[in-house]
């Protein structure tokens, strides 16, 4: 598989989350569960895709500031949502907002500059080495929460 899918179906799982959380749909998970999977999502596009992709780009490439910027701000919101069950209504729709912005600029910026820059076969060893990762944060994020 591509680091590509991976992107994309991590992205709508946290959006879809989220949302579920907000609307009251999901029966499965508490905050707690979506925040550390979110927060192990923005640690895995932060610490490990961030690098990745600016190794392959010009210095002060826009699309990666702005990927950085979009990612520590979601970073702090999730940080002040903490990890309480019933976080502020209000800010878990700013952040819900926020995600989804987040999700526009990989859809239209981040994703069509990795499928320029970086190979197929070198998206297909990202992936496993983000599929590697994720499981790490994962682990060490909700194992945090618990």
């Amino acid at each position: 598989m591509d680091v590509l899918q991976l992107l994309k179906n991590e992205l709508k799982e946290r959006q879809s989350d989220v949302s579920a959380f907000i609307d009251g749909s999901t029966t499965h998970q508490n905050w707690s569960s979506i925040a550390g999977h979110l927060k192990a999502h923005l640690t895995l596009e932060l610490e490990y895709l961030l690098p990745e992709l600016a190794a392959v780009s010009p210095k002060q490439d826009a699309a990666l500031q702005r990927l950085e910027t979009d990612l520590v701000g979601l970073r702090m919101q999730l940080d002040r949502l903490g990890l309480d069950d019933h976080p502020p209504a209000d800010q878990v729709m700013e952040l819900r907002d926020a995600l989804a912005r987040h999700g526009q600029l990989i859809e239209d910026r981040i994703l069509p500059l990795m499928r320029q820059r970086i190979s197929t076969a070198d998206r297909e060893e990202l992936y496993d080495a983000l599929q590697d990762a994720k499981q790490d944060i994962i682990r060490s994020t909700l194992g945090m929460a618990m």
